[in-house]
């Protein structure tokens, strides 16, 4: 495994509408400017419920939901007991999964709609009749959503058919056709609760950025998303575009496949899929400032463990990070248990 470490790593990256999937072989490092982490877990949590397809964590009690595609229904982990329960009456399964201050739980199910339930409410109310790519909550319990219906990258409101306020601008990227420049403008919203702002992340772009908001719409910053990751892939977008360029279709790689706040620090933390060596999560400060790079190993008995390349969710509270991965299995980490010394020591 440390040699394994130390020269390749296997990675498999998901093309999206161009109908292609790529794995590498990559065999040169991209040099960091932050430190790289690695942690080592051998923990699996909601292990009952196959197939997660999103996470989250209540700021209110710290618990982790969970959403399936074979098991209709919400879960949550029990941490004593490191067992799953179901929550509610939910009948429906996958989707995205959102949280509010007050506890209650937001499950954004495809053409199902959104509907919320919690603990002390065994009945799934049903609060939006279409659902959403991206969904998150505000402290006040409002709705951010996003794409918007118009050329803003993302909407806030506080019912269905109440008021919407649209917010951001959608960019003109340097490429051929409405539809690439359409697909270039996708991404996911993050919401610091502490402060009520709230972030844009582009997740399809060539150049990847963050754009933060306060609750009133006003632009507070803007800063990129950097790392051997992001780099690789929108490498092998630009490939794949210029090699179909006579083609009248739109797509790429999603860069970027998930986005969360820690209520605890306030820090932004993204999460992908790859890396030509360490790094699948990146951690930034609430002004932008790259902090570390992550890396996760699984435990296994026999060797150090098999790491993950592929991040499709994140939910975070220091001192622990929980890990979706592209398999739809979530794992638990100790931020605090970073194991790269003893790596190094190994691979001299």
């Amino acid at each position: 495994m440390t040699s394994h470490l130390r020269k390749i790593l296997t990675l498999t990256l998901f093309c999206v509408a161009l109908a292609c999937s790529v794995t590498l072989f990559v065999t040169q490092a991209h040099k960091p400017n932050v430190p790289t982490v690695v942690l080592q877990a051998s923990e699996r949590v909601l292990e009952e419920v196959p197939s997660i397809t999103g996470i989250t964590l209540s700021t209110k009690d710290g618990l982790l939901y969970g959403v399936s595609a074979t098991n209709p229904g919400l879960f949550t982990y029990e941490p004593g007991t490191r067992t799953a329960k179901q929550v509610g009456a939910l009948t429906l399964n996958g989707g995205s999964v959102a949280v509010a201050p007050s506890g209650d739980v937001y499950v954004s199910a495809g053409e199902a709609g959104v509907f919320a339930l919690s603990q002390a409410k065994p009945a799934a109310k049903r609060v939006a009749t279409r659902s959403w790519h991206a969904l998150a909550l505000l402290a006040d319990d409002s709705f951010v959503v996003s794409p918007s219906d118009d050329n803003s990258l993302f909407s806030t409101f506080k019912s269905q058919g109440g008021p919407v306020k649209r917010i951001g601008q959608k960019k003109e990227f340097a490429v051929k056709g409405t539809a690439q420049n359409e697909f270039f403008n996708q991404g996911l919203v993050a919401v610091n609760q502490m402060d009520n702002t709230i972030y844009y992340v582009f997740t399809h772009a060539l150049t990847p950025t963050v754009q933060h908001f306060n609750k009133e719409g006003k632009l507070l910053a803007e800063f990129q998303v950097e790392g051997a990751a992001i780099d690789l892939q929108a490498g092998l977008t630009r490939q794949i575009l210029r090699a179909k360029e006579s083609e009248n279709c739109a797509g790429g790689f999603t860069l970027i496949t998930s986005a969360t706040v820690d209520p605890t620090t306030g820090h932004l933390w993204l999460g992908m899929n790859g890396s030509s060596k360490f790094g699948t999560v990146y951690e930034y400060s609430s002004e932008g400032a790259k902090l570390k790079e992550y890396a996760f190993l699984l435990k296994q008995p026999s060797n150090l463990g098999d790491i993950i390349t592929g991040i499709n969710g994140l939910a975070v509270r220091a001192p622990f990070i929980y890990v979706l991965t592209s398999q739809g299995a979530v794992y638990k980490f100790n931020l605090e248990d970073d194991v790269s010394p003893k790596l190094r020591a190994l691979a001299r």
